[in-house]
């Protein structure tokens, strides 16, 4: 499939629209089998749970098996689970790209763009979640949740890179000469990917600036990335 030319779907809201609908129902098709695979997984632990209850014979072999199956049918439960409300999330931000620019609150937008980056973190990161509340800002709902996702992609993959690591995404609210503005902050303090901070403040730097915000970050080897999203508090 050919990409999508952003500069055309800017232009032509009608094509961000078809575009969105289109993901969304390759989206949904792929959450409706996921959920159906994690309920038909979650009958099989319980019934295996059922049958381990009701044992009483004297050799513990079958038990044993039937409690490794159980093991790897719990395993698979969770990520069947995972991979259902990544696409159940998915559908949700591609099935609203051809909504327009409304007030919103950034925090679920925010907790949605978690979820979809989620993934990305490796196991041993630790991710910090810190969503203040805070007045309205006009942007596109969609656009806000993949731009921070996008974000804390490039802060996974910096924190990889080291042990420990951990990587946070916090809101605030913040007074400035021209009025208040609400901040996404998205920073970890893994092995830094400069090349990749560079791409990113590229690529959102005009979809803040088209909102009267601003998106600047930072990334040195060994000090991780920094990145800052900064839009205005809508005035009605």
């Amino acid at each position: 499939m050919a990409p999508v030319d952003d500069d055309v779907l800017s232009a032509r809201p009608w094509a961000r629209a078809v575009a969105g609908e289109l993901a969304a129902d390759v989206a949904v098709g792929l959450a409706t089998p996921l959920a159906g695979l994690r309920d038909a997984l979650a009958l099989l632990v319980d019934r295996i749970d059922r049958h381990i209850a009701s044992q009483t014979g004297p050799t513990p072999y079958p038990w044993r098996s039937l409690q490794a199956m159980r093991q790897d049918l719990a395993a698979a439960y969770l990520s069947a689970t995972t991979m259902a409300e990544l696409a159940s999330d998915l559908s949700a931000v591609v099935g609203a790209l051809g909504a327009g620019v409304a007030e919103v609150d950034v925090a679920p937008h925010v907790e949605l763009a978690v979820s979809l980056a989620r993934h990305h973190v490796a196991p041993g990161v630790e991710l910090l979640v810190d969503l203040a509340s805070s007045p309205p800002v006009r942007v596109a709902p969609a656009e806000l949740a993949l731009a921070v996702a996008r974000a804390i992609a490039v802060c996974a993959r910096s924190a990889a890179g080291v042990e420990r690591a951990s990587l946070s995404i916090r809101t605030s609210v913040e007074d400035e000469p021209g009025g208040q503005r609400v901040v996404v902050a998205v920073v970890d303090n893994g092995a830094g990917d400069a090349a990749g901070a560079a791409a990113l403040i590229a690529a959102l730097g005009d979809f803040a600036r088209h909102l009267g915000g601003t998106f600047d970050g930072t990334s040195a080897a060994g000090q991780g990335c920094a990145f800052e999203l900064r839009l205005p508090v809508a005035t009605g």
